[in-house]
């Protein structure tokens, strides 16, 4: 943030204004009130994009894959706790838990 408070600051108003303008902000405050609107708009863009990875990461992880993704390392667990080493190939090729087999 402070880094992108000191690159917004050595913008000028109108190219401040016109930034507000693309990502629609107001435009109609002094200098210090547009970079402080851009900055917040920066943080809760940010966060948003936080939050859809983690929902896209919930759903992969409750997906019909979900045993294969943590056999092959690309997960770390499955949503009821199994972990690599909980996880073998069954005989017809499915991962099934140590426990099932």
């Amino acid at each position: 943030a402070v880094l992108l408070q000191r690159y917004l600051g050595a913008l000028s108003v109108l190219e401040l204004q016109a930034a507000c303008r693309a990502s629609g902000l107001k435009a109609d405050a002094k200098k210090d009130g547009l970079i402080e609107r851009l900055v917040e708009e920066a943080q809760s863009k940010a966060a948003r994009k936080a939050k859809a990875k983690a929902a896209t990461d919930a759903a992969r992880a409750k997906s019909r894959y979900a045993k294969a993704m943590v056999a092959r390392g690309t997960l770390a667990q499955t949503p009821g706790g199994l972990t690599k080493k909980d996880i073998v190939r069954s005989k017809s090729g499915t991962f099934v838990s140590k426990k099932a087999s």
